[in-house]
């Protein structure tokens, strides 16, 4: 029996997805600076606390991102790897 794969279904090489993932990887954090940073001068904070505020908001927004994200990725692989 034959398996037909469709185009869509295909993984590409991870040389091809690089270019890929480096536009995500700058743009998934420019929201919390953008937002902390516009907060901070609104509010009329000191830069520390600007500097502060940033740190916050990245460390809060990268807390269960990256292992949510590789989990249901290996979750993902698992269920194809059940269904063949």
């Amino acid at each position: 029996m034959t398996t037909i794969v469709l185009a869509v279904d295909k993984r590409l090489a991870p040389a091809r997805l690089a270019p890929l993932d480096l536009p995500h990887a700058l743009v998934r954090p420019a929201g919390a600076i953008a937002t902390a940073v516009i907060v901070g001068w609104a509010l009329k904070r000191l830069p520390k606390q600007v500097v502060t505020g940033l740190n916050a908001a990245l460390f809060a927004g990268g807390v269960g991102r990256s292992r949510d994200t590789t989990c249901a990725a290996i979750n993902a692989d698992a269920a194809r790897a059940e269904s063949v």
